[in-house]
């Protein structure tokens, strides 16, 4: 038995010591695939060995090391109750390739009683889903995944989802699993979903400064690189490039979407449904970019009430159909506040498309939702237009209207004829002397 500090050092020797290991990381044995008999070259398919080393590992715990490997069916991991490691020397250095035909997920979680798979750790390898061999599957199906760790993995070709996170071992909710530094791409090919995330009966999740690039695919039912249909999920700190839309809140709750770049993203950015949402602090570049030639926005609000959209960057790329924020279907009291909305593009659709009641919109740059200044109804006339300078058109209980000298031979006004662009003061004669001045102010409420 041999004892070392850094267990991926590839000096290490291995002796297989009964039906397990061999080599510890402190306490934690090292169950090392090629220990089983597997061969490690990519190209023989390697899944009886890999299964084997899993199933030592899950007696008594301990981690698992791969290297290159083929394989023809998916790894099961059960919810024994030991939690255990698998891991490489680093992603496209370790591989898993699932071979033609498999149709399902190279790495599969399985409910063998109703405990939770708590505190496995994946870490440090790729998976190929090899989605043009396959006719449904993908890499990773995290069924009954609670507090599970996902790290610096690439998972890339997969037909449906790269990352399944599907509720818990009874049945319920599966929670606070962790997916960092991981690079997702290239499933966008795929004739399924070609989706990165898909989370679903699980919430409460962190996906933490990961890698998003070419995902989802256009003709699929819900095509996204991360697909929330739990809520109470936080994404932040990530990149999504290219691909369809890269975050999708489908009827779900309270998932919070900050300090993300999106760039390039060919489909809505962000898309909401649900309630309670918050979208902040994130950057949108050449939204639309990829040249869709649909309405695309940075932020799609559909039946959706409550969220918060604030403290993000907008810009468009050079295409008339593009906008930042679209309030869509059924869509009530939203704040949106404190966005920018850049230079480089065209917002062809505008920067704020509204629908819905009950908003707060104000205080973003480059949409303007305040104004105010002074107008004058000559002394022969009864009229005069004002433009507002806005960037919506407002209502008549937004508009605050003040005589700031003598009316004269005037004794009423009123406001009407509000349109895009302007609005009407009337008074009900003409003022005659020097005419009648008036204040005037609005304030989005």
């Amino acid at each position: 038995v041999r004892f070392r500090s850094d267990p991926m050092a590839s000096e290490l020797l291995h002796v297989k010591v009964s039906d397990f290991i061999t080599e510890h990381v402190g306490n934690r044995p090292i169950f090392n695939v090629m220990d089983y008999g597997a061969v490690g070259d990519g190209v023989t398919d390697d899944i009886v060995p890999i299964q084997a080393a899993v199933d030592a590992a899950q007696v008594k715990g301990g981690r698992v090391f791969i290297k290159q490997h083929k394989i023809s069916s998916p790894i099961l991991i059960r919810n024994s109750g030991v939690a255990i490691t698998i891991y490489g020397n680093g992603f496209d250095i370790s591989k898993i390739i699932l071979a033609n035909g498999v149709n399902d997920y190279a790495i599969k979680f399985t409910l063998v009683n109703t405990n939770s798979l708590s505190g496995y750790v994946f870490e440090d390898f790729s998976i190929d889903g090899n989605y043009s061999g396959q006719n449904a599957g993908g890499c990773i199906y995290a069924l009954g995944a609670v507090e599970c760790h996902f790290n610096r993995l690439h998972l890339h070709h997969a037909y449906d989802n790269a990352l399944y996170l599907y509720q818990d071992g009874n049945g319920g909710i599966g929670h606070h699993n962790r997916i960092t530094s991981c690079l997702f791409d290239n499933s966008i090919g795929s004739a399924g979903d070609g989706r990165a995330i898909r989370m679903e009966s699980s919430d409460e999740n962190f996906i933490i400064g990961n890698d998003f690039e070419n995902n989802g695919r256009a003709a699929s039912s819900l095509p996204t690189h991360v697909l929330d249909l739990s809520g109470l999920q936080i994404i932040t700190n990530n990149t999504f490039v290219n691909g369809t839309t890269a975050v999708r809140c489908d009827f779900s709750s309270r998932t919070i979407i900050s300090n993300n770049i999106f760039d390039n993203v060919n489909d809505h950015n962000v898309l909401l449904k649900g309630s309670d949402h918050i979208c902040m602090g994130n950057q949108f570049f050449a939204i639309g970019g990829g040249g869709n030639s649909a309405i695309v926005d940075g932020v799609f609000a559909d039946n959706v009430t409550g969220a918060i959209i604030t403290g993000n960057y907008f810009g468009a790329s050079a295409s008339a159909t593009r906008s930042g924020i679209n309030f869509s279907f059924s869509v009530a009291n939203l704040m949106v506040t404190n966005n920018r909305f850049g230079t480089d593009g065209i917002f062809g659709s505008g920067k704020i498309l509204i629908t819905g009641s009950g908003h707060i919109i104000r205080n973003n740059f480059g949409f303007i939702t305040e104004n105010g200044g002074t107008a004058t109804v000559t002394s022969g006339a009864t009229t005069v237009v004002v433009t507002h300078g806005l960037s919506y058109t407002p209502v008549n209980y937004e508009i605050s209207i003040m005589p700031i000298t003598s009316l004269g031979s005037a004794t009423s006004f009123y406001v009407d004829t509000i349109n895009s662009t302007s609005f009407t003061i009337h008074t009900n004669v003409a003022p005659g002397g020097s005419g009648a001045q008036f204040a005037w102010n609005i304030r989005r409420i």
